[in-house]
């Protein structure tokens, strides 16, 4: 991703497991919170890229476990 090259990641339905794993991939490669990273990617390619709060919870436990955390409010 930071390559800037095309990554390939998908599943039957393009989102959920593939908007997880998208969602995380950009976490790591630019070091923002999960949270951010899913709104990002909703507002670039498509508002249902994570499906579920289970899997937004889940996109932002990785980053925390990775020491990037959420903006304070």
């Amino acid at each position: 991703i930071k390559r800037k090259q095309r990554t390939l990641v998908f599943c039957l339905g393009g989102h959920g497991r593939t908007g997880t794993c998208i969602s995380i991939l950009a976490t790591l490669a630019y070091r923002v919170p999960g949270e951010e990273a899913i709104s990002i990617l909703r507002e670039q390619f498509c508002p249902n890229i994570v499906e579920t709060e289970e899997q937004e919870r889940y996109v932002e436990r990785v980053g925390e476990l990775l020491g990037i955390k959420g903006r304070k409010e």
